[in-house]
Parts: structure tokens; sequence; C-alpha cells
């Protein structure tokens, strides 16, 4: 089903090509062509290309394969793709084939305008080649993962690639993007109201965003765990920020999703790998899916970030600090995700200095072994270090001993760094259950305010977060690995010193 010519010969493209046009003639006799389902390629005058399209039998009930072949002056072009012989299904297809189709057309338009067509002068080869090719995986046994992945062959060289992933459902007979996985869908722009709960275009943006902000993290922490060294997280974060930069380098397959990035798009200059992938199965992946897509991949919804009954728990889990009886006003300000590089947790160190004041850092052991300097230099500098997992899992997806295997690997990862142990953890995602909690044997921290900075990404909005809310024994949330939640620090330092705060660690707030 997947037929990529990859590091062969163009003459050796030039003949596949001619076998298919031949296989073609013989299947327009047995079958008739299929009518134009294929767009001709129209940079090129008609009088100057050979189309030839056809569908043969793959041996699938769900759908068939049809190939078109353009040969002109100027380019040849092959494409593959599955037909289902349903219009809506069909459409959105041949809608991103097209989409992927176009930076080629727009490319060699160009070259084709410098080129006499008219002249009896042959065209210089290699002539452009363009493929389309396809992959079709069950995500479940109505829902299929649809990737097709255009590639571009100029002088016998892989000039470009690009991919777009479909999921098409056979019995609703519609297709998605695969962003719909990781959003909230909502079918119309204007409001939906019931009495109950208020949701706007605005909102489903937001919880986008939020499960985006979940998936960009799942994969730079798989990279971190899988590849160590080699990448480089802070090039990682800038320039995949989003879902949206995260879609063109990913593949769907019954168990979850794998990405495949070059070189250098996340490696260091002395890492000797020319791709690096990551897999992350659909139960890691969980806590990025929205509701519809949980309920299709038959997947365990979640349980709210605090949703347990204070009682009789060996451990319940702590938003706030108890309220002073001493007059003195204190919150813990707690940065999750690290340690950051120079530029994020390094500049925040100094500034933490400036105003004599101490944080608590929930640091991955994953991202500890690889940057164990700036976690010996949070520890130097008086600040508290708490475990936040190895490889920010959901934790109840692993099953308590899994979830305690997760933290100790950690832990083992701080101690080895600062020499020293953590005496609380917060669970990633603030996800956990009182058997996890019992697993583990520590004391789960979440928090008061979430000041959204993973999401915003804007300063001023982060700091007002805090202004408009914070209170004696908050524990506010933040992420010392974006350079916006290090500014945002600056402005929140000034203002909780000029209100008379006192900050202190998770483990003075909370008299650990």
């Amino acid at each position: 089903m997947k037929r990529f010519f990859k590091g062969v010969g163009y003459g050796l493209l030039w003949l596949v090509s001619l076998v298919v046009v031949a296989i073609g003639a013989f299947w327009a006799t047995e079958q008739g062509v299929v009518e134009k389902w294929f767009p001709q390629f129209a940079s090129e005058p008609a009088s100057t290309v050979q189309v030839d399209s056809f569908a043969t039998s793959n041996g699938s009930d769900e759908f068939e394969e049809t190939v078109n072949v353009q040969t002109g002056k100027t380019f040849h072009m092959v494409e593959t793709a599955p037909q289902f012989n349903v219009a809506a299904i069909d459409e959105a297809i041949s809608s991103a084939m097209t989409e992927l189709r176009q930076p080629f057309a727009e490319k060699y338009n160009e070259e084709m305008e410098r080129q006499q067509l008219d002249s009896k002068e042959p065209v210089a080869e290699p002539r452009p080649f363009y493929q389309l090719d396809y992959e079709v995986e069950a995500v479940n046994d109505s829902v299929y993962a649809i990737t097709l992945e255009a590639m571009i062959y100029n002088d016998d060289t892989l000039a470009n690639r690009a991919s777009q992933v479909l999921l098409v459902d056979v019995e609703a007979e519609s297709v998605s993007p695969l962003a719909d996985i990781f959003g909230t869908k909502n079918e119309t722009d204007e409001t939906v109201a019931t009495d109950e709960d208020t949701t706007t275009n605005e909102e489903s943006v937001a919880n986008n965003k939020d499960n985006a902000k979940s998936l960009v993290d799942l994969v730079k922490e798989a990279l971190a765990s899988e590849h160590g060294e080699d990448v480089k997280l802070d090039k990682f974060t800038q320039d995949f920020p989003t879902i949206e930069t995260l879609l063109p380098y990913m593949a769907v397959n019954k168990a979850g999703i794998a990405l495949t990035f070059d070189a250098e798009q996340v490696a260091s200059t002395q890492a000797t790998a020319e791709t690096y992938t990551v897999e992350l199965s659909w139960e890691e992946l969980n806590v990025s899916i929205n509701d519809e897509w949980r309920e299709y991949l038959d997947l365990p919804e979640l349980t709210p970030e605090v949703a347990y009954a204070q009682g009789d728990q060996p451990w319940t889990p702590v938003t706030r600090g108890p309220a002073s009886t001493d007059g003195k006003k204190r919150v813990a300000l707690t940065y999750d995700d690290g340690p950051g590089g120079e530029e994020t947790t390094g500049r925040l160190l100094k500034m933490l200095e400036q105003h004599n004041a101490k944080a608590t850092f929930y640091m991955l052991g994953d991202v500890v072994e690889y940057n164990p300097e700036m976690a010996q230099r949070v520890h130097k500098a008086g600040h508290e270090i708490g475990n936040h997992s190895w490889g920010h899992p959901v934790l109840p997806s692993l099953g308590p001993a899994g979830a305690a295997e997760s933290i100790a690997k950690a832990e083992e990862s701080i101690k080895k760094a600062v020499g020293k142990g953590t005496k609380h953890y917060r669970p990633p995602y603030g996800e956990r259950t009182m058997e996890v909690d019992e697993a583990i044997g520590k004391p789960a921290i979440l928090w008061s305010i979430d000041t959204q900075d993973w999401r915003t990404r804007n300063a001023q909005s982060v700091f007002e977060e805090v202004r408009s809310k914070v209170q004696d024994g908050d524990i506010i949330l933040m992420h010392d690995i974006h350079p916006e939640t290090i500014d945002a620090s600056a402005l929140i330092l000034d203002y909780l010193d000029s209100q008379g705060f006192e900050m202190v660690t998770v483990s003075e707030l909370m008299g650990y």
C-alpha cells in the first residue's frame, strides 16, 4: 500500500512511472478510466500532458486504490490514494491532495514560464518528479487514519516533503483533520448555551490550546527520555510551540502516534543520527485527547484535578497552605517541568535572589539527568526541589506500581544530581488517585492558582492572574521552561514584595 521511491535513482523513478502508465492502460480497458477524480496538474498546457487515471483493487472492502499519472514536458507526477466511493470522504481526500500539490505547482509554474514549451528543443533532464503516496491504519472498527505523503524530487534529489493525516469514519461517512483528536470540537461559531453551561467558540479555542500544550509537553519529554543529550529541548520548545507545528511530523496507528523529526530540527550539532522518532500510546496521550475521541478510542475518562473527598485518605492532595497565625502573609511560588536553561531557570534564580525569595521547583527526573548542573544551582541557592515524575506520564494510567516506579526513577536522578531526595511530589496534569498516592508514599502537592502560563505565553496575562487572586497560603503554579513566565515572575515578585508577602518553599508553607 505504501510505495515510496526513497533513495532510488531518477531513471528508476521514470521507469516505474512508465510501468504504472502501462498498468493504467490495462485497467482502463478492463474497468474503464476513472473520470478525472484527480485534477490535472494545471501549470502546463493540456496539449503537452499525458494523463492516465485508473482504479485498482487493493483487497480492502472499504476502499479501492486510485492512481493518477501525469507526464509533461517539464515534470512527471504520480499520485496514489485511497478512494472510498463516498462523496464526502473522497472530496476531503481530494482537497488534501490539492493542498499538498500546491507548493509543487507554484514552484514549477515559475520554472515553466522561463521555458518555451512550444520549442522543439527537449527540456533538460531530469525533469522534476512529484509523488504522492498513502498509508491506511485502522484506529478502530470504523475509523481509519489516512496519511498522505507528498515528495518532490529535483535533480535526482528529494527536495521537499509534506504530509497530512485525515481521520475517516466510514460508518458516519465523515472526515476529520488529525487536530480534532486533540481539540474540543465546536460545530458552529455561534454560542451554544444551556441553563447550566455556556460554551463559546473562544472557549473552544482555549480548550484546543490546553490540549495542544499537553501534547507538546508529552512529545518534548519523550524526546528527552528516549534520546537524552542528543536533543536540544530549548530548540524544540521554540520551534514546536503548538499542535499545528507538530502535525506534519505525525503518523497514526492503532497503538497511538509516532513523530519523526530531522536531526537539524531537534538535535544538537554533535548528534550523529539523521532522524529522531518518538512513539506515544493512546494511553499516554489520553490527557491530550478530547472527550469525543476518548470515547472513540475506548480510553478511560480523566478524573478532575481535585475530585477526592477530604477524609481518611493516607494522603490528601494539597492545593493551598494554612492561614498564617503570626500576621505574615506567605505564598509558595512553584515551577514545573524543569530545570530549564540559562535564559529561563538561570535568569529566574537571579530574580529570586534579588527579592530574597524562595521557590519550589518540581523537576522531571529525565530532564534533571539531561541538565544536572542547573538542578545543582537551584539546590545550592536554597530553593526546594520536588518530584514531578520521570517522563511526565498520567500516573494513574500506569497503575499504582508503575506510578511509583516513575517517581522512584525521578527520585534517583534528583538525588544523584543534588545529593538529597524530595519530600513531596506533584503529579503531572494534577492526575492522581488514592491508590497512586499510597504506592508513592509522598504527599501530592497541587495548586490554588494556575497562571495558565503555558497557554497564554504572555507575561502580563500571567501576572494579572496572580495579582487578581493571590491570598495568604496560596500555592502558585508556573513553568520555568518558558521565557514569558520568567518575564512574568519579575512582575509577580515586585508585586508580592509591595503587598508584604513572604515567598517561601512548599515545605515551609506546609510545615513539612
